[in-house]
């Protein structure tokens, strides 16, 4: 692993991170994977992204039957509603919210958002 690629426990989520190679505030690119993925599913993207943005792939917060993990609790039949996703965005507001003073520094207010599948609704 580069040394300025980390992983971020910060309140029953994980983070994959890679550190700016310039001053913050930094800008913040957040990565979000599909159903069964994790925080490194979407990290072959990280290297195409500008260096001086801070690189956050989290680990979605609910584990899949299957394996991997999910941003909604796995259901049956029918697409989910967008509210089905509420839970998976309050607790990324939270997140920024707290974001700890030994992380780097992030100008959440300037955020893009990706993802695949699940994590392209998510987005």
């Amino acid at each position: 692993m580069e040394n300025n690629i980390k992983i971020l426990e910060i309140h029953d989520w994980i983070i994959r991170f890679r550190e700016p190679e310039s001053d913050g505030p930094h800008p913040v690119v957040w990565l979000f994977h599909g159903w069964m993925g994790d925080e490194d599913s979407m990290w072959i993207f990280a290297s195409l992204l500008p260096k001086n943005f801070l690189i956050l792939a989290p680990r979605a917060p609910l584990s899949s039957a299957n394996r991997g993990y999910t941003w909604y609790p796995e259901r049956q039949e029918g697409w989910p509603d967008v509210d089905i996703f509420l839970p998976a965005i309050r607790g990324l507001v939270d997140l920024m919210e707290s974001w700890p003073l030994e992380a780097p520094s992030a100008d959440f207010d300037r955020s893009r958002l990706a993802g695949f599948s699940q994590g392209a609704a998510l987005a």
